[in-house]
């Protein structure tokens, strides 16, 4: 019974390795590299288009603030030549306010100038951002295609895998199958390994005394000693 156990075992790794090559795959992995950079853009990408709507919304308010500045200097320059200034003390206050105002309005165009230079780079990085979300979406596509191949191909091997096992199962007893599965975590998923003629166990590769490889063609239940799993002798 312990060779039918034993092939249930290759049929398991076989599943487990098949699954493996899925995920270990140049294609999986690729695949999964690009779509940690698209996410990565994606956020990149929304945060520039919030960055560049507060932009947007700074920059609309001001022609209208600059155009009030420009007003007030105009009124300052107007009451200073239409004889509204009568005194030296009063052109004085007027000249100040003027200076004042235009020091503003210059702060305010170096400002709109600032906010302008950004937006056009902020648009500028999403023009660049787009293109290369572009042509990752179009490798994306391309693997997506690659692994979805492989995927139906390793669905067609755990196929069969699965009808190999089920009928290996039916010829095993139910205590023996529920020994098994009680057992095999302990070892890796792996509990019961076969000796060959140097007497070399197949689970650690390691040689057990002669002893035990009697016992074993014997038929009495034996144990690796250095792995523990349970040994068996194929006829």
């Amino acid at each position: 019974m312990l060779k039918q156990l034993y092939q249930l075992q290759l049929i398991e790794m076989e599943e487990k390795k098949e699954l493996d090559k899925q995920r270990q795959s140049a294609e999986f992995q690729q695949l999964r590299k690009v779509k940690a950079d698209f996410a990565h853009q994606k956020e990149n990408y929304l945060q520039l288009e919030q960055d560049l709507a507060a932009l947007n919304e700074q920059l609309a308010v001001f022609p209208a603030q600059l155009a009030e500045l420009e007003e007030k200097i105009s009124a300052e320059n107007a009451a200073i030549y239409d004889g509204s200034v009568v005194n030296t003390r009063e052109l004085s206050a007027r000249e100040s306010q003027i200076a004042a105002l235009t020091e503003k309005l210059h702060e305010l165009q170096s400002l709109e100038s600032l906010y302008m230079g950004e937006r056009e780079q902020k648009n500028a990085t999403i023009l660049e951002l787009k293109r290369q979300m572009a042509h990752d979406y179009e490798d994306f596509t391309r693997l997506k295609s690659q692994v979805q191949q492989l995927q139906a191909e390793a669905k067609q091997h755990l196929e069969q895998l699965e009808q190999q096992r089920k009928e290996l199962e039916a010829t095993i007893p139910a205590d023996e199958l529920a020994w098994y599965e009680s057992v095999k975590n302990k070892c890796g998923g792996t509990p019961v390994a076969m000796l060959n003629a140097d007497h070399v166990c197949s689970g650690c590769h390691t040689i057990v005394p002669p002893i035990t490889f009697k016992r074993t063609t014997l038929g009495q239940k034996t144990v690796c000693e250095n792995c523990g799993r349970t040994l068996f002798v194929e006829d």
